[in-house]
């Protein structure tokens, strides 16, 4: 009984190791297709990557399960300071897991090279209407947007799939002869 009760234990122990943190999934998108002044501009195209986890497990990255998030080669989520001042925001996200992806983000620039009146440059990124910009230098502005479409074309691709770590086949195997032990020690019996 005490044998039973200990292999019982044990076992109960290397279950509980094994429910290990999940291990984060990547995609990469591609935004393809925009209406600039009134044309459709096929060859005008945003990529971007981001990471996460769905941790409550409801088909769907929420901007909470996110670990990065990248756009025209630009972090957004956890954004770098670098030669320049940036600012970024994720202010929405949402992407069900092989269906659509939403988001909204901006990303803001300040390049001062030592002239009077620093570059300011700010990109705004809407899956809602598509993607704002905004070049501002001392009283010279130039701004645009290229607007979403019916035309325009969103595709997201898993770029890694998620690979278990190796304390992970530790404990299977473990586990396993574990189980082969047991089995032995009965057929003994």
């Amino acid at each position: 009984m005490l044998k039973k009760l200990i292999t019982s234990s044990v076992l109960a122990v290397c279950c509980s190791f094994a429910q290990a943190a999940e291990v984060p999934s990547a995609w990469s998108f591609t935004w393809t297709g925009f209406d600039a002044w009134g044309t459709f501009r096929p060859d005008i195209s945003y990529a971007g990557t981001f990471t996460g986890v769905d941790a409550n497990h409801n088909g769907t990255v929420e901007r909470s399960e996110l670990t990065t998030f990248s756009i025209d080669g630009n972090k957004i989520l956890n954004c770098p300071s670098g030669p320049f001042a940036a600012e970024c925001h994720l202010d929405s996200f949402s992407y069900a897991i092989g269906g659509k992806l939403e988001f909204s983000a901006i990303r803001m620039e300040t390049h001062n090279s030592g002239e009077s009146y620093p570059l300011q440059i700010t990109n705004n990124y809407d899956t809602g209407y598509g993607v704002g910009y905004e070049y501002r230098q001392g009283m010279h502005d130039d701004y645009g947007a290229y607007y979403v479409t019916p035309q325009t074309v969103m595709t997201v691709q898993q770029t890694l799939a998620p690979v278990p770590e190796p304390e992970t086949y530790a404990m299977l195997g473990a586990g396993l002869l574990m189980l082969a032990g047991l089995r032995s020690r009965k057929k003994k019996q």
